[in-house]
């Protein structure tokens, strides 16, 4: 949904040109339900491509996330839980794995108590996102975080992030990209120079929408 949702269909008509299979999860928004319905959707989005995975042609043991901003989050919370099963729907069927090969998120935040007090950007969360999917206290922040589920052998990350990110703010990716590496987990990031929660009017990002699309499919390219 809205310009995020637009540069991951772009992304995903591109992959498809790769030979790859593509399934776009929607997944139920705040105000209509609040954490943690968006992360049991989640999972069950990737215990329904396992489940049917024969049918689309899909070999079941390499499935990797894509996301950006929101989804980049909880593509993040899926690949951290799915050994420990923490954040899993009580109602889903744990029979099922949710384990992928690896997640490339763009723009996410992964920390919402280090957002709430070290570095909060323009602190437009706090206006018309956090508490309608949250709540308005901090009760499920650590919850919330990918930062917080964090463990050795979980599978690797590639992490873009716009420079001039006041939204979510830059410092989310370094962060959270310090935290992987401290476990050994694998991590890569790109710095996108002139380019905030979006595209910057008049500007071009730097490296080029080109130069960070094929890493971005190098990194998917690995993983197989």
């Amino acid at each position: 949904r809205g310009r995020h949702g637009r540069v991951l269909l772009s992304h995903a008509r591109r992959i498809l040109a790769r030979d790859r299979v593509v399934v776009v999860a929607n997944l139920r928004t705040a105000p209509q339900a609040m954490w943690p319905a968006q992360i049991h959707d989640a999972k069950c989005a990737v215990r329904w491509v396992r489940k049917n995975a024969k049918e689309f042609g899909i070999d079941p043991q390499r499935i990797a996330l894509f996301g950006a901003s929101a989804s980049a989050s909880l593509g993040s919370l899926v690949a951290l839980t799915a050994q420990s099963g923490e954040l899993d729907d009580p109602a889903g069927d744990r029979d099922i794995s949710t384990d992928v090969r690896g997640v490339c998120a763009l723009s996410g935040i992964y920390d919402f108590e280090y957002y709430a007090k070290v570095d909060s950007g323009d602190r437009s969360l706090f206006v018309n996102v956090i508490p309608p999917y949250l709540g308005t206290t901090q009760k499920y922040y650590r919850a919330a975080s990918a930062a917080h589920y964090i463990h050795a052998g979980a599978p690797p990350f590639f992490l873009t992030h716009g420079l001039q990110d006041n939204r979510v703010p830059f410092s989310q990716m370094p962060y959270f990209a310090s935290l992987l590496k401290k476990v050994g987990v694998a991590v890569e990031t790109e710095t996108i120079n002139h380019y905030q929660h979006g595209a910057i009017p008049g500007q071009m990002p730097d490296p080029s929408y080109d130069v960070t699309d094929r890493k971005i499919y190098s990194f998917f390219d690995r993983l197989s």
